[in-house]
């Protein structure tokens, strides 16, 4: 029952800083009047730097490099809920729950 977006930031990267947050993806919570809850995912381990997919790796060299490994390690973080109704628009929305996540 509940809705869930990926990645806001629209792109992928080394996963070193967090990227812009896409603020029309927080535009649906805003016409709802939702809240969003964010979730991190930190990559930690030997592997952190290999379990990324960006820049120009192919999915499928990305995906057989990954399952040639013995172990992958990630934690998730789960913060408390943001209400859109607190912010005037979409982009002060973004930028404050981009600023939760870092």
């Amino acid at each position: 029952g509940e809705n869930v977006f990926l990645f806001p930031e629209g792109t992928s990267s080394a996963g070193m800083t967090v990227l812009p947050f896409r603020a029309h993806f927080f535009q649906v919570a805003m016409d709802l009047d939702s809240a969003v809850k964010p979730m991190v995912i930190r990559y930690q381990g030997e592997s952190a730097r290999l379990i990324p997919w960006y820049g120009k790796m192919t999915f499928a060299d990305h995906l057989y490099a990954l399952c040639l490994q013995d172990k992958l390690e990630a934690g998730v973080e789960v913060l408390s809920e943001v209400q859109a109704s607190v912010f005037e628009d979409k982009f002060a929305y973004a930028n404050h729950v981009q600023s939760l996540v870092k």
